[in-house]
């Protein structure tokens, strides 16, 4: 038997893509009945999601970190079933990360939507799955970018979604940029939206927990070996891959001007009717 082979072109990346998730996987996961307490963590890729996952964790536990990986104990809600995880976790309250847009996830829980510059999470995306989806350098940052402005919005779906249902008692909208810049903010904000007492003991232990340096440290756990150990087989792929979510911080590689000029073309489709003329026009009217 041949072994396993990683993607050479988009194409194929499209057609292994297919056996990622099972209808019932996804079906299992959507169908699940949220608690008011529940807290969703709701992303488009690469827009910071296993970040807010630990600080999530880390304000409900008050720090644990004895979970072999950050899914383990905050479940990928739409993928659960597929990864062969519970959806009921030992500690309160419940928190899932899901990459479906508000309007069709569990209704009644409370969620925490997280955007990032649409650019800078294509370039993290290619860089994300390049050595796990696809052989390095097969596929190349503009292929990859083009065929994502072609076939899949999901950024703007989320987007469009937070801004129409604005909810402070239920929903937070963040940005990835503003927990770079003052993450002791974005922790007081997503505690008070979960009901957690923050003291300044625990506010120092998630900020000291969900740094980059700690992060690093622990990588392991905050990989995607528990995704690819059950879905690697489904899609042929090698049964490892690169998988690091959290990684130094790195220059580059730029978004070609085209590309560029591509993805603000699609800004102006999507979201300059909102009233938004750029992405830091979005995150300026939000933060006042």
């Amino acid at each position: 038997m041949m072994p396993a082979q990683r993607p050479r072109t988009l194409e194929e990346v499209h057609a292994r893509g297919k056996f990622f998730a099972t209808e019932a996987g996804l079906a299992a996961g959507l169908s699940y009945r949220a608690r008011a307490s529940d807290v969703f963590i709701v992303t488009p890729p690469k827009c910071g999601t296993t970040w807010v996952q630990q600080i999530v964790h880390g304000l409900r536990s008050g720090g644990d970190m004895s979970f072999d990986e950050i899914t383990r104990v905050v479940p990928w809600l739409e993928m659960a079933h597929d990864m062969r995880l519970p959806l009921g976790q030992a500690f309160q309250p419940q928190a899932f990360k899901t990459h479906y847009p508000l309007p069709h996830l569990p209704q009644g829980g409370k969620y925490i939507i997280v955007l990032r510059d649409p650019g800078a999470s294509l370039v993290s995306h290619w860089r994300f799955l390049s050595g796990w989806m696809f052989e390095p350098d097969s596929i190349s940052l503009e292929q990859y970018a083009r065929d994502r402005i072609r076939h899949g919005r999901n950024w703007y779906r989320h987007a469009q979604a937070a801004l129409a249902q604005r909810d402070p008692s239920r929903n937070l909208l963040l940005f990835y940029e503003d927990l770079l810049e003052d993450l002791a903010g974005a922790v007081r904000k997503i505690a008070h939206l979960m009901g957690i007492g923050l003291n300044a003991e625990l506010l120092a232990t998630v900020l000291h927990q969900s740094s980059r340096e700690f992060m690093l440290q622990h990588a392991d756990k905050f990989n995607d070996h528990l995704v690819q150990s059950t879905r690697n087989p489904a899609m042929g792929l090698p049964a490892h891959g690169a998988a690091a979510k959290v990684r130094p911080q790195q220059n580059g590689p730029e978004l070609p001007a085209a590309v560029q000029q591509e993805l603000a073309a699609v800004w102006q489709e999507e979201m300059a009717g909102l009233g938004y003329r750029d992405y830091a026009a979005l995150r300026a009217s939000c933060r006042t």
